[in-house]
């Protein structure tokens, strides 16, 4: 029978650092965490927490890494977003910036995150580019579906 009780999984897990120095999760700890997971379903606990933040922090960074590095994936989306893509792109970035900086449960958006992304849009070659006539305004109008056609599902996502 299939269960989200993984406690009886647990067992000892030696993790190395380095040559010659590691660390190990033990059982006992480990069939507790699961345990309490298990037990209390419905309540926020830390592998919750780290599991979303891991999991953005993923998703936006290998967007923005791919966005920079291939030129294939990039043009796709240049094609596939049209006008959109510009404020996509920004969002990725803001985010992956502040995800990345994030050490904690909450989300904290500090000005200087804010500053930075003013900074870029606002340089002249961005506003000329971009047409944006000395704001730093973008909006992201997407929906999903309307972008991206082979989707199936809903029109209302």
């Amino acid at each position: 029978m299939l269960t989200n009780d993984l406690s009886d999984l647990a067992m000892d897990y030696p993790l190395r650092t380095g040559k010659t120095t590691s660390f190990m999760l033990k059982e006992r700890m480990l069939k507790r965490l699961f345990t309490s997971f298990y037990g209390h379903q419905e309540q926020r606990n830390v592998y919750g927490y780290l599991t979303e933040i891991s999991a953005f922090r993923g998703i936006f960074s290998v967007m923005r890494e791919m966005i920079e590095n291939d030129l294939n994936f990039r043009e796709y989306l240049k094609d596939l977003l049209k006008d959109q893509y510009f404020p996509f792109e920004q969002l990725i970035r803001f985010l992956r910036n502040v995800l990345n900086h994030t050490t904690t449960s909450s989300l904290k958006l500090k000005l200087e995150d804010y500053e930075v992304q003013r900074d870029f849009i606002l340089s002249p070659k961005v506003q000329r580019v971009q047409k944006l006539n000395g704001s730093a305004m973008i909006t992201l109008d997407f929906h999903y579906s309307e972008y991206v056609a082979q989707r199936k599902g809903s029109l209302e996502y």
